[in-house]
C-alpha cells in the first residue's frame, strides 16, 4: 500500500471521530452547597512582599472566621514599619 493511500485510509477512520467530537455538549450542571465567605484578592504586583500580603490575608482570614466582619488590613502600614 503506498504512502497516500495510507493516509486516505487514515483520515477516513479519524474524521469521523473528530466530527462527532464538535457535536457533543458538556451537560454538567454545578451547584453550590456551601459557600465559604472570603476576603478580597490583592495584587502585590512586583513589590516582593509576598510574606506581607500573605500574613495579612491570614489575618483577616482569621477575623473573618471568628467575627463574621470584613475587614481590609494594609499592607503598606506593615512595610513601612520593617
Amino acid at each position: 500500500m503506498t504512502k497516500v493511500k495510507v493516509f486516505i485510509l487514515a483520515a477516513l477512520i479519524i474524521a469521523p471521530g473528530l466530527l462527532n467530537a464538535e457535536e457533543k455538549k458538556d451537560s454538567t450542571v454545578f451547584t453550590t452547597i456551601i459557600e465559604n465567605p472570603i476576603t478580597s484578592v490583592k495584587n502585590q504586583h512586583r513589590s516582593g512582599t509576598c510574606w506581607a500580603f500573605s500574613s495579612l490575608g491570614f489575618f483577616e482570614a482569621e477575623i473573618l472566621k471568628k467575627s463574621g466582619k470584613t475587614y481590609d488590613l494594609c499592607e503598606a502600614f506593615v512595610l513601612h514599619k520593617t
